[in-house]
């Protein structure tokens, strides 16, 4: 157990950029300019990084240990929104860099290179403020942080971090929350500009494409991996596997496990739903969410404000008086209503009906607190029950950081993304090393 606590707070440095604190190293004006469509916004030795994370006690990260250099550049790139409209979007593509590395690092980078980096394109999860978004972020910090610390600066990953529509150079427009087509639009049309970025830059790149993502990032993980099969990804990499982590999938039961409640702890999710697919289905929020809230939610989800700043504004209560959902919503969605218009929309946005043919591992903690195990054992059987689906495989987070199935280890949603990252990226360095020989 004590081990278990210390990879949980090493994690949690790594991810959050502690580690870093006070140790941030500038970016020049002519580095951080590029005629290929991008430009720099954070260059970080890797001997920095390295002396940073050994003495924080990182589980890995030893004398002899290849700490890479952390390289992010800020990519702006087309996508297509809810409406099918055309948008400016952005996101962050991390590269392994060779600053501050030892001769025998330069080595392993150099024979990296030499079979090119495989790439992973990760969706984050929920956020609200627009300096939450990736490249708003690293432009504003310029330290390494984030899930990118861990799958490139320890894997050797490229990793690749859309902010989606609603966030960096799209703030302004309405973030389409937890809707299919423009979720699964956003990562894997910057998995193509990107793809083209590292050609111009001569970034090598062997077209290997891995996917994976926490939370939200689950859903746009599991979105996308179905739209790259079904066809819709023009980016010209070969996708491997996926790893979707604790995402809200089935979103209808979702929906109906949290109108069952009297209160919710975290409204800002349902209000962000309700705003967002009432939007994108031409619907008046005030169908879905009582008054003063509904006029507020607008300003609420501009980009300005974070979790903590909207649910001091937005009621726990579900319904009832006070409450933020009107009370016949609650009903018709406790009645599977077919003809309400949100219950179809929720099953419409549920990318769970298809088989995959790729692998896909699905992680998910047995404690989640926020979306429920059951709802990725669920999607799993409907894949493999309903559509034939013979490479999908669930897996308990806490079983696979403790190699015991039976443990008793619980972790809750906030808990389980650090050791879920870790799990995912060891899935796939071990495929890169069948497959490409690092």
């Amino acid at each position: 157990m004590k081990k278990m606590k210390k990879l949980f707070a090493v994690l949690t440095a790594i991810l959050l950029g502690v580690v870093l604190s006070g140790c941030g190293a500038s970016v020049s004006e002519a580095d951080s300019k590029s005629p290929d469509g991008g430009r720099v916004v954070v260059d970080f030795p890797s001997s920095l990084l390295k002396r940073s994370l050994i003495e924080k006690g990182v589980i890995g990260a030893e004398s002899n240990t290849t700490v890479f250099g952390y390289r992010a550049y800020l990519i702006e790139y087309e996508t297509k929104d809810e409406k099918g409209e055309s948008v400016t979007a952005s996101g962050l593509m991390v590269v392994p860099s060779e600053s501050g590395l030892d001769e025998a690092g330069r080595k392993k980078l150099e024979y990296m290179k030499a079979k090119g980096f495989s790439t992973v394109l990760d969706g984050h999860g929920t956020i609200f403020a627009d300096e939450e978004a990736p490249t708003v972020g690293a432009s504003m910090q310029n330290v390494p942080e984030g899930s990118p610390t861990i799958l490139s600066s320890l894997y050797g990953f490229v990793t690749l971090q859309p902010d989606y529509i609603g966030f960096g150079s799209s703030v302004g427009h309405q973030h389409p929350y937890l809707l299919e087509a423009p979720t699964a639009n956003s990562m894997l049309d910057f998995a193509k500009a990107a793809k083209e970025f590292a050609e111009k830059k001569g970034i090598p790149l062997n077209g290997q494409l891995y996917i994976t993502g926490y939370s939200e990032g689950g859903y746009a993980a599991l979105s996308s991996a179905k739209a790259y099969e079904e066809g819709r990804d023009e980016s010209g990499f070969s996708l491997q596997m996926s790893a979707p982590m604790a995402g809200p999938y089935l979103m209808y039961h979702v929906a109906r496990g949290i109108v069952e409640l009297d209160s919710i702890e975290h409204p800002s999710f349902i209000a962000d739903v309700a705003y967002s697919y009432a939007l994108a289905y031409g619907k008046s929020l005030s169908q879905l969410v009582q008054s003063p809230y509904d006029s507020m939610i607008e300003r609420l989800f501009d980009g300005s404000y974070e979790m903590e700043e909207i649910e001091a504004v937005l009621p726990k209560l579900i319904s009832g008086e006070g409450g933020l959902l009107r009370e016949d919503v609650v009903d018709s969605i406790l009645a599977d209503d077919s003809d309400f218009w949100f219950n179809e929309a929720l099953k419409e946005n549920s990318p769970v009906y298809w088989a995959p043919k790729r692998a896909m591992f699905m992680l998910h903690c047995l404690g989640d607190d926020i979306v429920p195990y059951a709802i990725s054992a669920s999607s799993v059987s409907i894949m493999r029950d309903s559509y034939g689906a013979q490479s999908v495989s669930l897996i308990p987070v806490e079983a696979a950081i403790s190699s015991n199935p039976d443990t008793s280890l619980r972790l809750s949603h906030t808990e389980c993304a650090l050791p879920a990252y870790a799990v995912a990226a060891s899935i796939f360095a071990n495929a890169r090393k069948k497959t490409i020989g690092y």
